[in-house]
């Protein structure tokens, strides 16, 4: 796994290698109450990174700040069953 922006204020990026489509994350995370997007709207081409990592945006605006880390943690245990 990898994150990009960790200090940039109200999102990151989040790398990680899953064999699983993206949206079939994004959905997942959804049915625990968790929005995520998937970064692949930003490729210029459709072609996905050349190291085959998923890439989604976490965004915490709106978001109070004792419910991120719980929040991150059960994401983290939603796609763990996917993987």
């Amino acid at each position: 796994m990898e994150i990009k922006g960790e200090n940039a204020g109200f999102h990151l990026v989040l790398r990680l290698i899953n064999p699983n489509p993206a949206d079939n994350m994004v959905a997942k995370a959804l049915e625990m109450g968790t929005r995520v997007a998937s970064a692949e709207y930003l490729w210029a081409d459709g072609s996905a990174p050349a190291d085959g990592k998923r890439e989604f945006i976490i965004g915490f605006a709106g978001i109070e700040a004792e419910n991120i880390e719980p929040g991150i943690a059960a994401l983290a245990r939603v796609w763990e069953t996917i993987c």
